[in-house]
């Protein structure tokens, strides 16, 4: 199943600095696969758009832990991420 969000994120746009075939590999892997498994979908439903770093990659599961436990103060993460 494809991201709902896939066309907003800086993935999908050219300035991004990752080579044709990082790109490829993130956009298959998150974007049009496993995408509830993307630190940036996950940001972006607990933070909102606004809120996740423009150069976070998707895999980029410990800047997704930072940001929780500042925001939070704990290492427990909400648990309703579907949808």
């Amino acid at each position: 199943m494809r991201c709902r969000w896939a066309e907003l994120c800086p993935f999908f746009q050219e300035h991004i600095p990752y080579s044709p075939e990082t790109k490829a590999i993130l956009l298959a892997r998150y974007c049009h696969g496993a995408y509830t498994s993307c630190a940036r979908w996950i940001g972006w439903r607990i933070f909102g758009i606004e809120g996740v770093p423009e150069d976070m990659l998707p895999s980029d599961h410990t800047a997704l832990d930072e940001m929780l436990v500042e925001r939070f103060g704990h290492d427990e993460k909400p648990q309703d991420l579907e949808g």
